[in-house]
């Protein structure tokens, strides 16, 4: 993966759709509401491995894959700026981007795939000569500028955020309820995902390399 992951500034869903789902009255600024829309954002994105919402000019440093396909650690992707190969040496060198026809050195597309396109002939006095097209076989040894994740979240990720904050309101933060002597053992912690929840989640989901 590429840089640690960092958390979301707003929550995934608001008090006001938090409300609609419990068909409750809330107040917008609760602070337990509030917390319990931050846990629940942050349990989808320990998940998916994924930040999600919408990054602009992401600086990561990540590992070579040795092919001509590297695979970025955030998508969606929807700019990429900047692409240094042999960060890890002092012949770093920054690559030409798309759009400058036969001279451009990679591409890239919404799925996260930066593709290295093949370069020129590297000509040298002895009678060897050198291609490149390949991203280097070196842990940490591409720079990459990009932006990535989505501007609105997607709804059905909203809808996942209600339901692990309203189990949480529902529980008020408890895993089971004595009443005399009878006690109610609620199914798991609040910000635990069910199985439906994740299945609607693996979509978005950080690929494994």
């Amino acid at each position: 993966m590429g840089a640690p992951l960092v958390p979301s500034a707003q929550a995934f869903a608001t008090v006001d759709l938090l409300n609609s789902y419990l068909v409750d009255d809330i107040s917008t600024s609760d602070p337990f509401a509030l917390a319990a829309l931050a846990a629940a954002t942050s349990a989808i994105q320990s998940y998916c491995d994924q930040r999600i919402d919408f990054v602009d000019g992401d600086v990561v440093v990540v590992d070579g894959s040795g092919s001509d396909i590297l695979l970025l650690p955030e998508f969606p992707v929807t700019d990429v700026a900047s692409v240094v190969v042999d960060f890890d040496r002092d012949s770093a060198r920054t690559l030409v981007p798309p759009g400058n026809g036969s001279n451009s050195e990679y591409d890239w597309n919404e799925a996260g795939m930066l593709i290295h396109r093949l370069g020129s002939t590297l000509m040298y006095t002895s009678p060897f000569n050198a291609t490149y097209g390949m991203w280097p076989n070196r842990r940490r040894s591409v720079q990459v500028t990009y932006s990535h994740g989505y501007a609105t979240v997607p709804a059905e990720i909203q809808l996942v955020c209600v339901a692990i904050a309203g189990r949480a309101i529902a529980q008020d933060g408890a895993n089971s309820e004595t009443i005399g002597s009878y006690t109610a053992q609620y199914a798991g912690q609040p910000a635990t995902l069910t199985d439906n929840e994740k299945r609607i989640l693996d979509r978005y989901r950080a690929r494994r390399r």
